[in-house]
């Protein structure tokens, strides 16, 4: 029996999405890890599979750059990561060369200045 496309069968990514690489700012490492860091203290698991969601989301712009939401600033656009009742935003610039710079990462209902 054939095996049908999105049944388990995974296409190759295309050589444009296999040579974008992905690079976190300063602030982005430092958001993840206060991510991670709040998650941890009461639930290890949760953390690993927030970590998880965001990586996925983040690894699929290789392939798909114009997939976030534009915001205020046109150089800027944004992902949301859906996780449990709410969920992460993932704000990333596509650089001139192809690459992805994750600029920022925090939850929701995380209060920003």
């Amino acid at each position: 029996m054939g095996c049908e496309l999105g049944l388990g069968e995974r296409t190759a990514a295309s050589s444009a999405a296999q040579d974008r690489m992905i690079l976190l700012s300063p602030d982005a490492v430092e958001d993840i890890e206060r991510v991670r860091s709040f998650l941890d203290k009461d639930n290890p698991d949760a953390a690993r599979r927030a970590l998880a969601s965001i990586w996925t989301a983040i690894e699929r712009l290789q392939e798909f750059p114009e997939l976030g939401m534009p915001t205020a600033d046109a150089d800027i656009r944004q992902i949301v990561v859906r996780f449990g009742a709410s969920g992460y935003i993932v704000r990333y610039a596509s650089l001139p060369d192809g690459t992805i710079l994750i600029t920022r990462v925090w939850h929701g209902r995380e209060a920003r200045i």
